[in-house]
């Protein structure tokens, strides 16, 4: 089997897991939280790990493990969007 073709089958194999992943809406959900995650004013939380699920803030806080397992308590069952918000300082590159 010719490179070129071992690349076609992995690409084919990525888009039907892809395809599925759709399917099964947990993409959607993660973009939601994501959708809130760039839409509401985060400034209350700067510096802070928030956790995001089913377009809510769950739980925040300085120890990102804590803010996990509280994220985890709140929502069973699902995937919290977990990040940090950044201060005023941080520079996004």
């Amino acid at each position: 089997m010719l490179a070129g073709q071992k690349i076609l089958i992995l690409i084919q194999h990525y888009l039907r897991l892809l395809a599925q992943a759709f399917r099964n809406k947990k993409v959607d959900k993660m973009n939601e939280n994501y959708n809130f995650f760039m839409g509401v004013d985060l400034s209350p939380y700067a510096g802070e790990w928030i956790a995001i699920c089913e377009n809510k803030i769950v739980s925040h806080g300085t120890d990102v493990k804590e803010v996990f397992k509280k994220a985890k308590n709140s929502c069973p069952g699902k995937k919290p969007l977990l990040t940090n918000v950044p201060t005023e300082e941080t520079m996004i590159l």
